[in-house]
């Protein structure tokens, strides 16, 4: 098995934050924090967040995807990753 299909949410977050980091100025150490309320992200941030997240993560995300539950906390976008990998 390769090493990025063993990833738990701990692992999604880090790569997030290092991934996130620069293409968003992230700079997030709770994983709970809501972005949105916080104004850590913004509109045009999720289209980049929605990009960074294919990408790295090799997932698609269809319009049915795109329900800001899915993405207000790292934790969220952690686990929402891997429930598109299939590991969760």
């Amino acid at each position: 098995m390769e090493a990025a299909a063993r990833l738990d949410e701990n692992a999604v977050v880090d790569r997030l934050l290092a991934r996130l980091g620069d293409s968003l100025l992230l700079d997030v150490t709770d994983r709970t924090m809501d972005l949105v309320d916080a104004g850590v992200i913004n509109s045009s941030g999720f289209m980049t967040l929605f990009a960074e997240l294919e990408e790295e993560f090799g997932i698609g995300i269809g319009a049915a995807d795109m329900r800001l539950e899915n993405f207000r906390t790292l934790s969220l976008i952690a686990r929402f990753v891997l429930a598109k990998r299939g590991a969760a």
